[in-house]
């Protein structure tokens, strides 16, 4: 078992450009995404979006930072948008996620991340840094039908892990070949 330092509330992570930036092109935009029915979101990933993928980018510096690692690397970004019935069971990522770093980009109120356990309330362009593959997190319930909630999540890995090394995650068939 790894133990894991406590995740960094980080306040106003980009620039207000930066952000006014990823609200413009994302938040404004969000029922042109695809919607994930089973998390009750809207989703566009860093190949399908220049501004966020610009972004994950600079963040990288301050990741390295923050995990105090000066090797770490992108790996995915994401956008997601929440609306009524939305879901985000307790869980530990198996992706590309050794490095998280959630910002809140939107919301019209507050909806709690749980990082072990821990409530931590974000407000528009504070962050949430923490271990994604280590670290269980999710949220509680939806707090109201009328909520809007939009986030964007930026993922890093170490240059060993499987992610850079063949894009295909250990113990899964290529399903493209």
């Amino acid at each position: 078992m790894v133990i894991r330092p406590r995740p960094n509330h980080i306040k106003n992570v980009l620039t207000p450009v930066g952000l006014k930036i990823l609200q413009d092109e994302l938040c404004a935009n969000y029922k042109d995404f695809h919607y994930e029915k089973i998390r009750g979101r809207y989703v566009r990933h860093s190949d399908e979006n220049e501004a966020l993928q610009k972004c994950h980018e600079q963040l990288t510096t301050i990741a390295k930072q923050l995990f105090n690692s000066e090797t770490l690397v992108p790996s995915y970004a994401f956008f997601a948008y929440y609306k009524r019935g939305a879901t985000l069971p307790v869980h530990k990522d198996s992706n590309a996620c050794t490095y998280t770093i959630d910002v809140c980009l939107y919301q019209n109120m507050p909806w709690d991340l749980l990082v072990e356990g821990t409530p931590y309330t974000l407000t528009p362009n504070e962050a949430l840094a923490y271990y994604g593959e280590d670290q269980e997190h999710g949220r509680p319930k939806f707090p109201s039908p009328d909520g809007e909630v939009a986030m964007a999540f930026f993922h890093f890995v170490e240059p060993d892990h499987w992610y850079v090394n063949s894009g295909i995650m250990p113990n899964t068939e290529n399903l493209e070949s």
